[in-house]
């Protein structure tokens, strides 16, 4: 959500660091239901959510305005941590100033 993201700007923004998203996606709804019905986290008062409950989290999704790394969980974890280890240690673009 845009408004979470904007806490991270300006967070960042108050204590002069810089910000770097990295959005991670599953481009196999097959996959992602399968690991989503089958993962169990164990959080006390956290309810594992439902396919149903992603499909409305999917209509609801606010697009990104801010640059970002994309990675996809389909593909092995270690490219995914290299690819972000690489974005980060070229200096992420930085995200634009905390709009007011």
């Amino acid at each position: 959500m845009e408004a979470a993201r904007r806490q991270w700007r300006a967070l960042a923004d108050r204590h002069r660091v810089s910000v770097a998203f990295i959005e991670v996606v599953c481009s196999d709804w097959r996959v992602h239901r399968r690991r989503l019905e089958h993962r169990s986290r164990g959080i006390v008062g956290f309810e594992e959510p439902t396919w149903e409950a992603v499909q409305q989290r999917r209509i609801e999704y606010e697009p990104w305005t801010d640059h970002r790394l994309v990675l996809d969980s389909t593909a092995d974890l270690a490219s995914n941590v290299t690819k972000a280890q690489e974005y980060l240690a070229a200096g992420a673009p930085p995200s634009p100033p905390e709009r007011h």
